[in-house]
């Protein structure tokens, strides 16, 4: 697993599947009318890709270790990563909206919310390139910020 985790080939593999995935999110918007055969290859093509995305996070966990809860461990954690953190809450999310697609469950949430949160893989594809890092970081550092400035905003909007 730590090969794996230190190898080139999952990095691509995964950046392949990001795009893809991404493509099938953007294919299944709430604007397009697709026919059942289409409809059924997709929920199968999201399957196998949320499949890739759990045995990536595995193979991570079982390189790094989970988490250590005190931080005090010099090795890198899994859930010590914030990149990582975000990977794991994406796919929980995904394997939550596929369980309840296939048992009919009403939980009360937008199930369409979870599925938009896939976008963010897109982040983690971003990440390894430096100048996008540096546009992430500058964002992430401007939205406390526009917090205070979105009520005056909406006055705007009306």
């Amino acid at each position: 697993c730590r090969n794996a985790c230190a190898s080139t080939w999952l990095d691509a593999l995964i950046l392949f599947c990001i795009i893809a995935n991404t493509a099938l999110l953007a294919a299944a918007g709430p604007a397009t009318t697709l026919d059942d055969e289409v409809l059924a290859w997709m929920v199968v093509a999201d399957l196998v890709l949320t499949v890739v995305f759990t045995a990536e996070m595995v193979i991570r966990i079982v390189a790094l270790g989970f988490w250590d809860r005190k931080g005090t461990d010099p090795a890198p954690r899994y859930l010590n990563n914030a990149w990582n953190k975000m990977d794991f809450f994406v796919v929980v999310s995904s394997w939550l909206n596929i369980v309840v697609e296939a048992t009919g469950l009403q939980l009360g949430i937008d199930m369409n919310s979870l599925r938009a949160l896939r976008i963010m893989r897109v982040l983690k594809a971003f990440k390894s390139i430096e100048g996008i890092r540096v546009i992430l970081a500058t964002i992430a550092a401007a939205i406390p910020h526009t917090v205070n400035g979105a009520p005056l905003a909406s006055l705007f909007n009306s």
